[in-house]
């Protein structure tokens, strides 16, 4: 029978589904017969459907983009008008257009939205960095744990069901502590945790299908995989599809050694 203390070490784990048979089953049975741990689960439970809710916003449509952009156009070039404006003040009329445009678009959604930022960019960062939270204040078991990235590679690709290249940090400064899986955007997820100067690391690998990452060239992998860095809760999430395959990697580091460390990968 578990405690309580274990209960709640292994409850974060239990409630993304990637316990084994076994300790799920323990926790279950702890759950039933603990009524303080039953709470504190619900609570859980209600937190990540917030969470879940707040991340499946849909997209602006297009009518609304097209008649933003069109309001915009028409306050920076009244008919008319246009001859008897200089320049400077044209370009005030094109901002007090933006600003009214960005306006309706905060009281049509409640917020400003990102029209540049792709969803499922978003989707996948704001999960990888509160997955990241949780595993390190929570301080989450590992499944597996070796510095031997062959072992650990081979003990995630028969646990995940299908075969996926895993990635594997080669700087020299980044040390593998193991592995676990999980899951993110509800799905089955590898995730590898390494440890740099002290900081844990962790980056996932699930397949990638619906999910749209859309190239970026100002950055890259090795001079070839597009990679989009994003700060989520002030720290930094790199993400990049390769082969169909979603890659994430977060840590509470600096912007540069996050890319340096994704730019030493290797895939096995």
């Amino acid at each position: 029978m578990l405690s309580c203390q274990d209960c709640e070490r292994y409850l974060s784990v239990f409630l993304d589904h990637a316990l084994e048979v076994k300790e799920s089953l323990d926790v279950e049975a702890h759950l039933q017969g603990c009524l303080p741990c039953a709470h504190r689960a619900e609570s859980e439970q209600r937190f990540r459907s917030v969470v879940r809710q707040s991340l499946t916003v849909p997209p602006p449509p297009e009518e609304l983009k097209r008649m933003i952009i069109r309001r915009a156009m028409q306050e920076a070039r009244p008919p008319g008008w246009r001859s008897y404006f200089p320049f400077p003040a044209r370009l005030r009329d094109f901002a007090l257009g933006m600003a009214t445009a960005a306006i309706l678009a905060f009281v049509v959604y409640g917020t400003l939205p990102d029209f540049s930022a792709d969803q499922d960019i978003q989707k996948v960062t704001r999960e990888a960095s509160l997955a990241y939270g949780t595993y390190t204040r929570q301080h989450m078991p590992l499944d597996m744990v070796s510095a031997d990235d062959a072992a650990v590679v081979q003990w995630l690709s028969t646990r995940m069901g299908y075969r996926i290249k895993m990635p594997c940090v080669t700087d020299g400064s980044t040390q593998l502590l193991g592995g676990r899986v999980c899951r993110l955007l509800d799905r089955k997820s590898a995730a590898l945790m390494y440890q740099r100067h002290g900081v844990p690391i962790l980056v996932f690998a699930f397949h990638g299908e619906h999910l749209s990452i859309p190239p970026q060239t100002n950055t890259l992998l090795n001079g070839q995989t597009s990679v989009h860095v994003r700060h989520v809760s002030g720290r930094p999430v790199a993400t990049w599809q390769r082969d169909g395959v979603v890659y994430s990697m977060v840590g509470d580091v600096h912007r540069d050694e996050l890319m340096s460390m994704a730019a030493s990968m290797n895939y096995r």
